[in-house]
């Protein structure tokens, strides 16, 4: 069976939006981003408890994992390529 050589693989990276801190109404949570952000159709927008003991820590990270272009000379990309192989076997 024969594979696509040029087929684009694609890995997540983590894009942490903000902190978000408990404001005086119950159930609200607060954050500011210091940068414009894009959130693109398709991409995954997370909400994580923050389980760090300091008293000015947020509560939760808004983060959003984005998928980018794998590079051909890279291990994650030979990894994936011989995966596919193997299982086209």
């Amino acid at each position: 069976m024969e594979t696509k050589q040029n087929e684009k693989q694609t890995e997540s990276n983590r894009v942490n939006l903000c902190g978000l801190w408990p404001k005086d109404k119950e159930g609200m949570f607060s954050g500011k981003v210091n940068e414009k952000v894009v959130i693109e159709e398709g991409e995954y927008v997370n909400m994580f408890i923050n389980n760090n003991d300091h008293e000015k820590a947020p509560a939760f990270n808004l983060v959003i994992y984005r998928a980018t272009p794998i590079a051909p000379e890279t291990p994650t990309y030979k990894k994936n390529l011989a995966e596919k192989l193997w299982d086209a076997k």
